[in-house]
Order: structure tokens, then C-alpha cells, then sequence
């Protein structure tokens, strides 16, 4: 293009250091939606006409900022990540500019509009569109500015309430109001799409294939392969017959082959059925989703939630009154009949929804147990500082402890994994107990917040001498660094050699940077001498104090009373051995208003330095606690397996934190040992008794089934267990035999 080789276009600030002294140039690139599709407005097109403007201009160095994705200028760079980056950039004072096609590029609303303005002034930045620059610092530039904007926000405004009273009017009529149509249904376009893609049409054959197969092209038909699958879904979901739910309309576009495939899965599956069983039905008969992916548990929730299919379209209302974007679920929003034909029967739906609330209200809330733990999110491993998960374990769960995440994730081996922590698990009951009852001990000693008071005061004036010497020395190297960015800028700025003129330009990068870290590290230095120590502390550290006393006795829920103290006092747990843990709170001697107007780095100082800390250490271990070996031998002996063998429980150290087991190690009777033991007494045995019997491993007998042995005689329960008879196993003894008594491997393990 003309501009190609009068401007540079730059990727990386850090990299290629555009202007050291402010003169790179910002270009924004933004569309919505309904733009890209305009060629005067496309990215590429405001791109390659912002750069042939910059080089116009004579701008030499150009960044261009692009928005990812299609993005609302009503919204802040939070969502915005091009336009972070460019706020970012400014910060740094190596953009002198900034441009774009029009103003409405970076903001359609006075909020969005006030915020980048005062960034922009406060950087002393030019602002430009394509046509020339604006003045956005004085009276009549701040008004045109203004006038503009809320023209722009007018527009979108206006657009908005004619895009809500459209769609309004079309749902009323029964209409759809745009977009892609829903599971079961096709329209011209997808229709179109699809012979494109699979018959290899050009775009006008395809378009004349389509007009043959739906004429109309503002209306949705439906989608037989698709509508077979919603059919399943909701006769499953509802335990009612195919036949008893599709709509009577929808009925005879089914052939009879695909209603008795449908009326065959439905009666072989268990019904019943929730979101996610019911995909998993889907997934095995190999039924797909619309992209062709396999089916989960919240794509048939979505389909079951969608009243399309049963013959509505759906319009909020609510927002509809308030002038707002809609913003309801189609399920909540309010219903009119579509035009387009259902495929379930319109009835049905308040029948779905009860099924769908009554199964949520089902849904298991709460741990199996009913235990909670307060300490959770609160407690910190001793030695590798990490936070620990509360679990349980044992007979119905009685024993309750907190593990060291990391011991959790990757085991308690230090030597051979360097992730790993073996810090002892802490009972969850001794320590909650514990804290419970000390937890007023924290505030009953003044005298240790009044120690830590004054040993920061000591911190404090011990260090004022060794700020005010750093803050001086700092000051004496940034004269020094003046002088030379003064020096090297004028070599570069009378250099006539390419490669002087480098050289000085590299220098000028250094020592810029350098610059900027001292002018950082002064005005750290420079808050922390200003900031003045409060008057009358103690004071404040007996007012903190009474408030956590009476917070402790307002609330007696205990985790609400732990998160309360979190939020106020950053309340922690640290636990140093298995018996030994530490509670810890913190006062702030700061007033929340002063806190509030500090800026971030005093703010952050000001935590450093006005926090009184305290904590005490606590033994959970109860004083009655027998030792182990007691234990056992005073538990041995008492306890019979219930499985009626008569045979004793062999007490371990374990049982008394797990609880004593029911049964003896082996005699647990499983609802499968049980279905087992009833085929053995009939003479069916499985492949894992059949290797034990005849010494072969019961792989080698699954690969020669069929083959050197004979196929089961019957196969049972989910997991396809295979089952044999006695004369089946003696056959395989002298078929195994045989080919060993040849000296050869059967005919199977010749490859």
C-alpha cells in the first residue's frame, strides 16, 4: 500500500521501544456486531485506514490495539482487553497519541467517556480521529466533545428501544426474533449451510437448494433426526411413552422404523431418568448434540428448559417494562404460541417443570453426614503454609480431621516428591472445641497488644534514619541520571553515524528505565517519611478489643462467627504440630475512612505498620486421652463380626480415630458378593474363579474365548460379567491341556 514504507508498525513496547521520549502513536480498532458485517466498518479496513492516516500525518511509529472479539463501547476495560492494554501502555509514557476511525470507537456512554478523558489528560495525551485532533481541556472543547458523545449514546439508545419493541412485536405473533433455531428445528440458512459443507455447493446452488426445501426464510421447520432425539429426552424424563408425548402434528412425519426405534430405547431404558443419566442413555444408542459432540447433563437441561419445542417463543416482559436489555431465562420470561409446529405436546410443559422442580429439591445440599466444619478455608498447615481441607472417614463418618492440601493432592512421601507434606493430620473435633472455648482468651490480655505496639514503634524510629539516608541517595543518583539522558540525547540528536546513533538510542532505553525505578522507589520513601504515628493507640487497641469481645457473644453460630472475624480482624488458624495449633487475629489501628482515602501504596505500608497482631497456642489434646496401647487392649475381645462367623474384630491403632469396623477383614457382604455366591450354588462360576481353579490367567482365558474355548453361557448385571458352566470349565481344562501336552502354544498365540 502508499503508507507501507513511511510508517513502522510496532507489536511490542517492551521489545522495540517506540519512543523513549513520548512520540508513538495508539491506533484502536473496535466493532459490534452489527458492524462487522458492514465493509466501511470491518477491523481490517479501519486498520489499513488509521495507518495511511498516521503516515499522512508523519508519524513514524504506530501501535495498533485491537479488540478481540465483538464488544460494546458501553462497557470498561474489564471487558475490554484491547483497550487495558492501551491504558497500560500510556501509563508508561511512550505514547504521545492516540487515534481511531471516530470517538464512538472508545466510548458510547458519558461514564466510559469521563473515565478515559481524565486518564488521557492526566498523561498529557493527544487525542485524533481520522478527520484532525480534539480538544478535549478546554470549555469549548469539553462541550463539543460532550455533545458529540451524547449523540452517540442517543443513537444507541434509540436503536436498542426499536431492536426491543421488534422483537416484542414478533414474539406476540408468534414469531421467532432472530438468531439460530433451537435443537429439533432448522431453518433456509442452516439448510444452506449444510449443502455447502457436505454436498460441496457454491454459495448460489446451495441457495437455490435450500429455496427448494424451505421456501420461507424467516421461519423454522422441523428437524427429524433432531426432534427424534428431543422425543426421547422428554418421553424419558416425563416416564411416559413416546407415542403419549410427541404433538399430533409432529406424529405422522415419522416413519414407522424410526417410531419403533424410539418406542425399543425407550422401553429398554430405566426410567426414570435424570439430565445426566439420560445422556449418558443418548451417548450409547450414539446419538450426538448439534456440533456433533457427545451429549452431558447440562445440554439436555438446556433443551428441557427450552419451551420452543413444546410450540411457544418466549419475550421478558419484565425488563420489557423497566426499558431494559431482557435478560430472564426463556423458561421465567412470558409465553405465547408460535406459529411454527411443536413437537411435544404445549400441555406437557408445566408437567416438565414440576418433574424438573420437584428432582432439584431432591438434589442432595448438604454433606452425608450433616457435619460442617467452621474451621474450613481458615486453617494454614505450619509447615508449608498451605491451607487445610476438612475430611472424614470411618463407620458413617464419625472422624472428622484437617489435612494439609498438599498431603491430600500429593501424598505425605517428602523424599521422592518435592510437592508432597507430611504435616499430621489435626482432629477436627479436639480443635474446633478448643478454639471454641480460648477464642475470648485472645482479648483478655491488653498487655500483649501494648508489647507489640511498642515494639513497632521501636521498628519505626529505628528505621526513620536509615529512609531519610536512602531518600538522599536516591536523590543524588537521579541529578547524576539527568545529566546523562541529557548528554546521550544530544549525540543522538547530532550523530550522523547509523551506528553511534544506535548505540546512544540503546543507552537512552537503560537509562530511562533506570530512571523510572528510582522515581518509584522516591515516592515510596517519600510517603513512608510523611506518614505522622496516631495519637493515644492504646485507646484504640482496648476499643478494638471490646467490639471483638462482644462480636464473640452476639453470634453463636460458629463458622458464621469465624467469617465474621475473618472479614474484621483476619482471623486465621496455623497449626504448628498435630496437638498443637495457634489462632491468630489481627487489629488495624487505622480508621476505615483514612484507610479508604490512602492511596494503594501508603495503603499498603500503612497495613504493614499500623497492624497489632495476636495470637496464642493451644493444646487440643484431651487431658483424659488414653494411651493407645490401653485402648486396644481394652477394646480387644468386645466386638463380634456381624456377618454371624462368630469370629472376634483384631483392634489396630487405626479404629480408634476410624471407629471399629462392623466386620472382619473379608467377610463384608457386598450386594454383589451375595448375586455371586447365588451363581455358584447354581454351578456358574466367573472367569477371575475359573483362573484360580485351573491355574490360568484370566486374560489369557478372555483372549482365547471364542477361539481355543467356548463363549459363556450367559452374561449378567451392567458391568457384563461373563458367567460359565462346570462342563464348560472341565472343556477348557482339556483344550488348555491338550496344547500343552503337544509342546506348543494353542492355535491363539501363534502371532
Amino acid at each position: 500500500m502508499s503508507w507501507d514504507n513511511r510508517i513502522k508498525i510496532v507489536n511490542n513496547l517492551s521489545k522495540i521501544d517506540v519512543n523513549i521520549l513520548g512520540q508513538g502513536s495508539a491506533l484502536y480498532v473496535r466493532v459490534t456486531r452489527e458492524e462487522s458485517i458492514k465493509q466501511g466498518l470491518s477491523i481490517p479496513n479501519q486498520r489499513n485506514r488509521g495507518l495511511e492516516v498516521a503516515a499522512n500525518r508523519g508519524w513514524k511509529w504506530v501501535k495498533v490495539y485491537v479488540e478481540p472479539k465483538h464488544v460494546s463501547a458501553e462497557l470498561w476495560i474489564d471487558k475490554r482487553t484491547a483497550l487495558a492494554e492501551l491504558i497500560n501502555d500510556l501509563k508508561t509514557g511512550k505514547i504521545k497519541r492516540v487515534f481511531a476511525r471516530h470517538q464512538d470507537r472508545f466510548w458510547r456512554s458519558s461514564e466510559v467517556r469521563d473515565k478515559l478523558l481524565q486518564i488521557l489528560r492526566t498523561h498529557e495525551i493527544e487525542f485524533w480521529d481520522f478527520d484532525s485532533l480534539k480538544d478535549y481541556r478546554t470549555a469549548s472543547g469539553k462541550f463539543a466533545l460532550k455533545v458529540q458523545a451524547d449523540a452517540c449514546e442517543y443513537e444507541k439508545d434509540i436503536t436498542s428501544e426499536r431492536i426491543r419493541e421488534m422483537k416484542r412485536g414478533k414474539a406476540m405473533s408468534g414469531r421467532p426474533a432472530g438468531g439460530p433455531p433451537p435443537y429439533g428445528y432448522t431453518c433456509q440458512a442452516r439448510v444452506k449451510r449444510e449443502f455447502m459443507q457436505k454436498e460441496g455447493f457454491n454459495e448460489e446452488e446451495a441457495y437455490r437448494k435450500a429455496c427448494e426445501v424451505i421456501p420461507n426464510k424467516k421461519e423454522w421447520f422441523i428437524n427429524l433426526s433432531e426432534a427424534e432425539v428431543l422425543l426421547l429426552i422428554i418421553s424419558t424424563y416425563l416416564s411416559k411413552h413416546p407415542s403419549l408425548v410427541v404433538s399430533s402434528q409432529c406424529l405422522p412425519k415419522f416413519r414407522p422404523e424410526i417410531q419403533k426405534r424410539i418406542s425399543h430405547i425407550f422401553q429398554n431404558s430405566k426410567v426414570p431418568m435424570g439430565s445426566h443419566r439420560i445422556a449418558e442413555m443418548l451417548n450409547i444408542q450414539d446419538y450426538r448434540n448439534i456440533n456433533g459432540h457427545p451429549w452431558n447433563g447440562s445440554k439436555v437441561l438446556s433443551i428441557i428448559n427450552n419451551p420452543t419445542a413444546f410450540g411457544y417463543v418466549t419475550y421478558d416482559e419484565v425488563s420489557y417494562e423497566k426499558k431494559q436489555p431482557a435478560n430472564l431465562p426463556r423458561r421465567n420470561s412470558k409465553f405465547f404460541r408460535a406459529i411454527h409446529e411443536p413437537i411435544i405436546h404445549p400441555e406437557l410443559w408445566q408437567e416438565v417443570q414440576a418433574v424438573k422442580n420437584r428432582n432439584t429439591a431432591n438434589l442432595r445440599t448438604k454433606s452425608r453426614t450433616g457435619r460442617t466444619y467452621p474451621l474450613s478455608k481458615l486453617i494454614f498447615c505450619g509447615k508449608c503454609h498451605s491451607s487445610m481441607r476438612a475430611m472424614s472417614q470411618g463407620l458413617k463418618r464419625p472422624f472428622a480431621y484437617y489435612v494439609c492440601k498438599k498431603r491430600s493432592y500429593y501424598g505425605a512421601d517428602i523424599k521422592n516428591n518435592p510437592r508432597a507434606c507430611d504435616f499430621p493430620r489435626i482432629n477436627a473435633r479436639y480443635a474446633e472445641e478448643s478454639i471454641w472455648k480460648n477464642l475470648l482468651s485472645l482479648a483478655q490480655f491488653p498487655s500483649d497488644a501494648l508489647a507489640s505496639l511498642e515494639k513497632i514503634k521501636a521498628q519505626r524510629r529505628k528505621q526513620r534514619p536509615l529512609l531519610k539516608e536512602a531518600y538522599e541517595q536516591i536523590k543524588k543518583e537521579q541529578m547524576v541520571l539527568r545529566g546523562l539522558v541529557q548528554k546521550y540525547y544530544s549525540r543522538f540528536e547530532t550523530s550522523r553515524d547509523s551506528a553511534e546513533e544506535d548505540l546512544a538510542w540503546q543507552k537512552l532505553i537503560e537509562l530511562k528505565t533506570w530512571q523510572n525505578e528510582l522515581n518509584d522507589k522516591e515516592q515510596e520513601l517519600k510517603q513512608e517519611l510523611s506518614k505522622k504515628w496516631m495519637r493515644q493507640p492504646e485507646k484504640i487497641i482496648n476499643y478494638q478489643l471490646e467490639k471483638f469481645k462482644a462480636l464473640v457473644g452476639k453470634i453463636k453460630n460458629r463458622r458464621l462467627l469465624y467469617q465474621a472475624l475473618n472479614e474484621k480482624y483476619r482471623f486465621r488458624v496455623v497449626a504448628h504440630e498435630r496437638y498443637l495449633i495457634e489462632p491468630r487475629i489481627e487489629i488495624d489501628l487505622l480508621q476505615r475512612k483514612r484507610a479508604l482515602e490512602l492511596p494503594e501504596l501508603t495503603r499498603k505500608i500503612a497495613d504493614e505498620t499500623h497492624l497489632i497482631k495476636l495470637s496464642k497456642r493451644i493444646d487440643i489434646q484431651p487431658a483424659d486421652r488414653k494411651p493407645i496401647k490401653a485402648w486396644i487392649q481394652e477394646e480387644q475381645g468386645k466386638h463380634v463380626c456381624v456377618c454371624g462367623c462368630g469370629h472376634f474384630i483384631q483392634i489396630g491403632p487405626q479404629h480408634r480415630t476410624k471407629g471399629i469396623p462392623r466386620y472382619k477383614f473379608g467377610h463384608h457382604t457386598f450386594p454383589l458378593m451375595q448375586k455371586m455366591r447365588r451363581y455358584n450354588e447354581k454351578g456358574l462360576y466367573t472367569i477371575s474363579q475359573i483362573s484360580k481353579m485351573l491355574g490360568i490367567g484370566h486374560s489369557t482365558i478372555r483372549r482365547c474365548l471364542g477361539r481355543l474355548f467356548l463363549e459363556p453361557t450367559m452374561t449378567v448385571f451392567r458391568n457384563k460379567i461373563k458367567l460359565f458352566t462346570e462342563e464348560q470349565i472341565k472343556i477348557m481344562k482339556l483344550a488348555w491341556l491338550g496344547g500343552k501336552l503337544k509342546k506348543d502354544k494353542p492355535e491363539i498365540f501363534e502371532n
